[in-house]
């Protein structure tokens, strides 16, 4: 996914972007890119118009009735150069940029309904961001646990749920859904190990990405996209010293998950209090995954029960624990946290360290 810069750039410059990206040599973008080495195109399909263009810290920042003109302007340009793409517009629920925009203030129109009533013909899904944790920009200090990991879902409940009432509310949408792009999304702490926003990622931090992970399967029918920000050292899932790299708790997590969990989310009918279980199925349908968040000092056991199938065999369970919730890793320095797997997990009866985020794998 690439962002399109919208700022300082204009219509012109982002269709030479997808250009340089998906068309032939033939055309101004892909002659670029073709003397540059790569005469074949990327094929680049999903775009970001533009970014945050709702703060004023953005070089080209305008006024929201103004952008949204240049909105449109742009992603006609894109898709002329190719009609394929899957544009992303810049959204954000709550802001109105109170001392710069006064059309806005005068209309109590925030960015997000502006954008979806000015350009929903423009997008194929409309960006939502959000940090949460000890915020440099706040003087927000330590929580509990069970608090702090359960920030991450917290807040992707109040996009969702934010969109799912306003989107029904906007005539010119006709019953259209705008699904949202969660393409920014984590903890942000303030103190800096690590350079420019190098946060340190501990266990409770992992375990409000999974817990995180799992909101966003019970809201996959309005967010179909979502992206951890960042990936190295700038609040990022590794970090690195001149000499080494390690995998903090956050990128521990997406990883155990991407390689274990299943594709197809399925409905819980519990209410597991301030655990967190998500269930889904494989590809093929064969195997039961079930993800559980415990940040709670007690072990947990689950009793398992599937509707229309039954569970065979035994099964596997993968997770990351620790005695402390601030337990981390270190870059050149043997890991304190790691993913650990367990085989011939009992399947009727699944059982939960303390502060731990899992993922079971269980034959039907």
């Amino acid at each position: 996914m690439i962002a399109a810069n919208t700022g300082m750039g204009g219509a012109y410059s982002a269709a030479q972007w997808v250009e340089y990206t998906n068309r032939g040599a033939d055309t101004i973008g892909g002659g670029m890119r073709a003397k540059n080495g790569n005469r074949e195109p990327y094929n680049v399909k999903y775009w970001c118009v533009g970014n945050e263009m709702w703060g004023t810290f953005q070089l080209g920042w305008m006024q929201l009735h103004h952008y949204t003109i240049k909105h449109n302007l742009v992603a006609e340009a894109m898709w002329k150069a190719d009609p394929k793409l899957e544009l992303t517009a810049v959204g954000d629920l709550e802001t109105i940029n109170r001392n710069h925009d006064p059309e806005a203030v005068k209309n109590n129109l925030p960015w997000s309904k502006g954008m979806l009533q000015s350009c929903a013909d423009y997008m194929d899904s409309i960006s939502e961001h959000f940090y949460d944790g000890r915020l440099p920009w706040n003087q927000a200090g330590r929580v509990g646990v069970v608090e702090h990991a359960g920030l991450i879902k917290k807040n992707i409940r109040k996009k969702v749920d934010g969109h799912r009432e306003l989107q029904p509310t906007l005539a010119n949408l006709k019953g259209r859904r705008i699904p949202i792009s969660m393409d920014e999304w984590n903890y942000w702490h303030r103190e800096y190990a690590y350079g420019e926003l190098g946060c340190i990622y501990e266990l409770q931090d992992g375990l409000g990405i999974a817990a995180g992970l799992h909101e966003f399967y019970r809201n996959s029918d309005f967010v179909p996209m979502a992206f951890y920000a960042q990936t190295v050292n700038v609040i990022g899932a590794i970090k690195t010293t001149r000499t080494a790299a390690e995998m903090e708790t956050t990128g521990l997590v997406l990883q155990m998950y991407r390689a274990h969990f299943g594709e197809m989310p399925l409905q819980l009918e519990q209410n597991f209090g301030d655990r967190d279980v998500a269930a889904a199925l494989s590809k093929d349908g064969r195997t039961l995954t079930v993800g559980v968040d415990n940040p709670t000092n007690e072990e947990i056991e689950l009793k398992l029960g599937v509707a229309n199938a039954a569970l065979a065999g035994q099964g596997t369970r993968w997770h990351i624990a620790g005695a402390e919730p601030t337990l981390h890793n270190t870059p050149g320095k043997p890991r304190v946290i790691d993913i650990q797997k367990t085989e011939n997990v009992a399947v009727t009866a699944l059982r939960v360290p303390p502060l731990s985020a899992s993922v079971s794998a269980l034959p039907l």
